[in-house]
């Protein structure tokens, strides 16, 4: 690692400013740090995919399980090309292997799930540590870093999700107004399509954003050691070294000749003047000297520090009120004074034994009066009537109230039919079905559960008549409601059929 050939700033840097430079390195190489990740990845997710073809969720599992694997990759060209060393992207398909192979069981097993990986990977690829000697590194690094490195994955993995939903809304957005689709259908009639499209997105996304992670990670972990090991000043020193050694090959046999001229006539002036001002010209010069290099930009840092801290106040003692002195000074003299004998002073003993009492007294009912709401609580248990809740009127805007159905549900609910008015008929059946599970059945119904909510809380009854019932007819209703899918004939008259099995031969 040569820093001369360092290309970029070598400064100190605040964590989110190593995470901008990580942004801006990455969109520099993108081409090949992408490629990196992705033909190993994608070989890997095709042939899982191909072998597995009943099972394609374990294709992205795996390959989002390798991910530290695949980091190394982008981690190790961007560490390359940081000091201007040329790297092909074959040269780098090349050196996988090795990469690969270090420390990869406990990089797949302890670290895997590692917030800060990106920022601890160069510790083991580039600095190669292993054991106590990487924990006593890792340690050093995580000082100030630690939590940039843990939101940065944190905020790249809501990226990855937020690309991933993005990708479904705009599918459907393409989708024409005129076209009509029950999605619910397809994700439960197509769900193999359904996951091989939702891993092809994800997989996607994921190649997308690990560039991004491995390359911000690493420019955290350098603007670590810049801090740490000053680089800035190392490189500085490195740039006046090579300039004097620059100017040394140009000097020429008179410029030799003038400098030993000018040395012997000021050591002919050192040695003619007087002591004291040979030492104030001297401590002159130094003074001049460090002035002019501390007004340099490599020193002229600035730092704006802001915290909460204690007021360096001076300890006082309190200040005694000028009443509790009098009433000290008047109890002192009345015990003092030899007009009270000793019953009087046992006496006067007591008297104060009971305002205290009376005080420690006052102060337990004021306690009790303030939070006596909270004890109430607690001391009163309440009872099973005030616990339980009134049954709803309304469900999902239709009314469940037992006056508002009439006697006979399905020789209404065919009538309405028959009159043309199909949704009256599949919402009087339905509402129906809500008010018998709740004043029936006891089932605890509220406005905040859904349709599908409910089909969950009546298959825990163990009724599977009931449960299959309520199923088949909320997928009608849901339809009908939101699709606007009318059912036919035969499924309402099935669905009347139905309804006398469950409830009239309960």
């Amino acid at each position: 690692m040569n820093l001369s050939k360092i290309c970029i700033n070598a400064r100190p840097r605040t964590p989110w400013e190593a995470v901008d430079l990580g942004i801006v390195l990455t969109r520099a190489w993108w081409l090949p740090l992408f490629l990196i990740w992705f033909i190993p990845a994608f070989s890997l997710f095709i042939l899982l995919s191909l072998v597995l073809p009943n099972n394609s969720w374990v294709a992205y599992l795996v390959v989002w399980w390798l991910k530290p694997i695949f980091d190394r990759g982008p981690l190790y060209i961007a560490s390359q090309r940081l000091f201007n060393e040329p790297i092909s992207l074959r040269a780098a398909l090349k050196k996988l292997p090795t990469l690969y192979t270090k420390d990869a069981l406990l990089w797949l097993t302890f670290r895997r799930l590692s917030v800060t990986r990106s920022f601890d990977m160069p510790i083991t690829i580039l600095e190669q540590l292993r054991g106590q000697e990487r924990n006593r590194r890792q340690s050093i690094l995580h000082s100030q870093y630690k939590s940039t490195a843990a939101w940065l994955s944190i905020i790249l993995i809501h990226i990855e999700m937020v690309f991933i939903i993005a990708a479904a809304s705009f599918l459907v957005i393409m989708i024409p107004d005129n076209i009509t689709l029950d999605y619910w259908s397809i994700a439960l009639e197509q769900q193999q399509l359904v996951t091989w499209a939702y891993n092809i997105c994800a997989f996607l996304t994921m190649s997308l954003i690990a560039p991004f992670y491995a390359v911000c990670g690493f420019c955290l972990y350098i603007s670590r050691r810049i801090d740490l090991e000053a680089w800035d000043i190392e490189i500085r020193f490195r740039h006046l070294a090579a300039a004097y050694q620059s100017g040394q090959k140009n000097h020429n046999l008179t410029s030799t000749l003038l400098v030993i001229t000018l040395g012997i006539f000021s050591l002919g002036a050192f040695t003619l003047a007087p002591k004291n001002a040979i030492a104030q010209t001297a401590e002159q010069q130094a003074k001049q000297a460090i002035t002019h290099i501390m007004e340099r930009q490599e020193f002229r840092r600035i730092e704006k520090v802001s915290g909460w801290r204690l007021k360096n106040q001076i300890e006082e003692e309190p200040e005694v009120p000028a009443w509790l002195k009098f009433i000290a000074k008047k109890i002192t003299h009345f015990i003092k004074s030899g007009n009270v004998q000793k019953n009087n002073g046992s006496h006067f003993v007591s008297i104060i034994e009971w305002l205290l009492w009376a005080l420690v007294l006052g102060l337990i009912g004021l306690i009790v009066y303030r939070y006596r709401s909270t004890l109430r609580s607690f001391l009163i248990q309440p009872s099973k009537k005030s616990l339980s809740l009134p049954p709803p009127k309304i469900l999902f805007g239709l009314d469940v109230r037992k006056e508002s159905l009439p006697q006979d549900i399905v020789m209404a609910v065919q009538t309405l039919w028959q009159q043309g008015q199909h949704r009256n008929a599949v919402s009087l059946l339905y509402r129906s079905l809500l008010s018998r599970l709740i004043h029936e059945h006891n089932i605890i119904l509220c406005d905040s559960h859904t349709e599908n909510e409910c089909v969950r809380i009546v298959q825990e009854l163990n009724n599977h008549t009931l449960s299959m019932y309520m199923q088949t007819l909320t997928t009608t209703w849901q339809q009908l409601a939101y699709g606007h899918q009318h059912p036919t004939e035969a499924e309402v008259k099935q669905l009347c059929q139905q309804w006398e099995q469950v409830f009239d031969h309960a």
